[in-house]
């Protein structure tokens, strides 16, 4: 096993596994409020504000995951495709961030 299917396994199994299965737990028991800067006073829908945010997450988790296991295969190994791909992979995470202080924000 190289550096790089090694280093792609531990990203996998340190990083995007715990954030996807972190992220299940809040949703399913209504722990929303375990999320950082979470005021109820400045949400109006806090379910729906909640689930768009997890939503988000768990779509990081999958990008972030897909990029390793390209990276393990061989197909991303070059330095600067690694560091751009992880920095594509936060776009879900933000995107959802601003739609869901957009929509169900005060």
């Amino acid at each position: 096993m190289s550096e790089l299917q090694l280093s792609g396994l531990l990203f996998i199994l340190i990083g995007a596994l715990p954030s996807y299965l972190l992220t299940n737990y809040l949703e399913e028991g209504k722990h929303l409020t375990l999320f950082s800067g979470w005021y109820p006073s400045k949400i109006r829908d806090q379910d729906a504000y909640g689930s768009m945010l997890c939503k988000g997450v768990r779509m990081f988790s999958l990008a972030f995951a897909v990029l390793r296991i390209l990276m393990m295969l061989g197909v991303v190994a070059n330095d600067m495709l690694i560091l751009i791909g992880t920095f594509v992979c936060l776009a879900p995470l933000f995107f959802s961030m601003h739609r869901a202080k957009r929509l169900f924000g005060k």
